[in-house]
């Protein structure tokens, strides 16, 4: 007996999970992003056993059991060993309250579960401000905006994100949005140095944001601390990812806790072009 819900399309590949309890499920892609399940009555031995389906197992073993509320736990646990700095709990904004309002304010942040970055970044001489998502999951606008208003500047605010489509679109529309109300000199720019891809299959969003952007926080950051102007640090910025390259490479996927593994990394090999969020890879190769 199979339990269907309602989804708008129909399945379009098979792929079939095997949770804690050994219970079988089905995933179709169209369910992916509504949280659907299909619940098949049989043991998962005999999908085994079928070739041409491919089996993945939850992970069942983690520090904390509840994804919930997680990422706030990690941000008062960093304010906490650097008293330094603030957190606005509500937006989960790390930002250094001791930010001179003339110099450039340089703003970064993402999904969560990236860490150190982006709030081992704020600082003197780097961030002003880092403003974190859930984790693998863009902050909102709204987000962005707090984290604007708690660093202002004189002189002017960059948002440096890394090139992932959520980012783009959220601390985009916080830009427009800045620049609406008031603030002065607000920019984007994002880092693209992730050269496994290439330009053309990149498509319309660009190359993706790798490691890269730490020399890029770094170097910028130097700049505003030495009272560059707004213009000759975005000008310096665009110049540096110009010149970053970066090709990411891993022994295995990422495992987030309360989601599916992704299928298993053979042992004797590594994956060269990975995303930092499990996003297709570019090639194998046999370790050393």
């Amino acid at each position: 007996m199979v339990q269907r819900p309602k989804r708008r399309e129909a399945i379009q590949y098979r792929k079939i999970y095997i949770t804690q309890d050994d219970r079988v499920t089905e995933r179709s892609r169209s369910a992916i992003g509504h949280g659907c399940f299909l619940q098949i009555n049989c043991s998962w031995e005999y999908f085994k056993s079928l070739k041409s389906t491919k089996l993945y197992k939850m992970s069942n073993k983690h520090f904390f059991h509840e994804y919930e509320g997680l990422v706030v736990k990690a941000l008062r646990g960093f304010t906490a060993v650097n008293p330094s700095l603030r957190l606005i709990e509500s937006e989960k904004v790390i930002y250094n309250p001791s930010h001179n309002t003339s110099k450039v304010s340089l703003i970064s942040g993402g999904g969560s579960g990236h860490e150190p970055a982006w709030s081992g970044y704020v600082g003197d001489g780097m961030l002003a401000a880092a403003i974190n998502g859930d984790i693998f999951g863009s902050p909102s606008a709204k987000q962005v905006l707090a984290g604007i208003d708690a660093v202002k500047s004189n002189k002017g605010t960059i948002l440096c994100i890394t090139n992932y489509t959520g980012d783009r679109l959220h601390f985009g529309l916080a830009c427009e949005k800045a620049r609406a109300i008031g603030h002065k000199n607000v920019a984007v720019l994002a880092f693209t140095d992730d050269v496994a891809l290439g330009r053309k299959r990149a498509g319309m969003v660009g190359r993706r944001g790798l490691a890269g952007n730490v020399l890029g926080l770094k170097i910028l950051g130097a700049a505003a601390e030495q009272d560059y102007s707004f213009e000759d640090c975005l000008s310096l910025g665009q110049a540096i990812n110009t010149n970053l390259v970066t090709i990411g490479a891993s022994l295995d996927h990422c495992h987030v806790l309360g989601r599916i593994n992704h299928e298993k990394v053979a042992n004797d090999v590594c994956v060269l072009g990975m995303g930092i969020h499990n996003e297709p890879v570019s090639t194998t190769r046999q370790l050393l």
